[in-house]
């Protein structure tokens, strides 16, 4: 009976430690993503570079800062969902594109989803060329055309 006490208080020691890395793994995510406000371009830059280096585990916290109220926060995140490549982010780019009335946002969002060279970001861009938003419409002509993707 001993035996098994000792052998359950280990499994849940085990599976504690498991869970905190999980959790360090979101505490850093978070802390890069609290970074990205910073006042500091360098700041700014290194948060952008170890979102990048964390990866898809990112994304979910990337997407929700695209709702932030801070614009320079919305740039980097869209600019590391775009380097990180994941279909995840993009219908909440296009969000960011469609609903922005911030060019330096729209921007932004229309180079990640450019990056993404996925097909289903690709036929977004390409619906968006016909956008009634002129600025929409333009930018993405412009993208497309330049970057030579989405054929």
């Amino acid at each position: 009976m001993r035996l098994w006490i000792i052998i359950a208080g280990l499994i849940l020691v085990i599976a504690g430690m498991g869970t905190g890395c999980q959790k360090s793994d979101q505490d850093r995510i978070d802390a890069e993503i609290e970074n990205l406000n910073s006042t500091s371009h360098d700041v700014r830059e290194a948060a952008i570079d170890a979102l990048v280096e964390i990866g898809k585990p990112a994304v979910e916290s990337l997407v929700s800062a695209l709702e932030s109220t801070n614009k320079e926060v919305q740039i980097s995140a869209a600019r590391v969902l775009g380097k990180i490549g994941d279909t995840r982010a993009i219908q909440p780019l296009i969000e960011l594109l469609t609903e922005s009335f911030d060019i330096d946002l729209m921007f932004e969002a229309a180079m990640a989803l450019s990056s993404l060279d996925e097909e289903e970001a690709c036929n977004e861009l390409k619906k968006l060329k016909k956008s009634s938003n002129p600025i929409i419409s333009q930018l993405v002509k412009k993208l497309l055309k330049e970057n030579d993707i989405c054929k």
